[in-house]
């Protein structure tokens, strides 16, 4: 399974949870996270 599999099925899952999952694209620095997912109730989650 491959990294761009995963991150799609990620999508699907929160999507159909009525969430956001979002890409986050690190300007040069190392550790960040790959994803922001923010669900409904105020829940948030870093994706590494």
């Amino acid at each position: 399974m491959t990294e761009k599999n995963i991150e799609s099925y990620l999508r699907k899952k929160v999507s159909l949870k009525k969430g956001l999952a979002l890409k986050l694209i690190p300007a040069g620095l190392a550790g960040l996270p790959d994803r922001l997912v923010l669900m409904p109730g105020g829940r948030i989650f870093f994706v590494v």
